[in-house]
């Protein structure tokens, strides 16, 4: 599996593992179609950080 490095932007307080686990599942070089789901307490940044990574 090739993992590609992405550094996380200054922007993103903490979250380092948040960060690395979307690189992971972005960077997965398996074939078929996958599906990620982002959970947790409403107001703790799923969104921000999200649109961070995809734009």
């Amino acid at each position: 599996m090739i993992v590609m490095a992405l550094p996380k932007p200054v922007g993103i307080f903490d979250r380092d593992a948040e960060w690395a686990e979307l690189t992971r599942f972005a960077s997965d070089q398996r074939e078929g179609a996958t599906l990620g789901v982002v959970s947790g307490r409403r107001r703790q940044g799923k969104t921000g950080i999200s649109l961070t990574w995809c734009c």
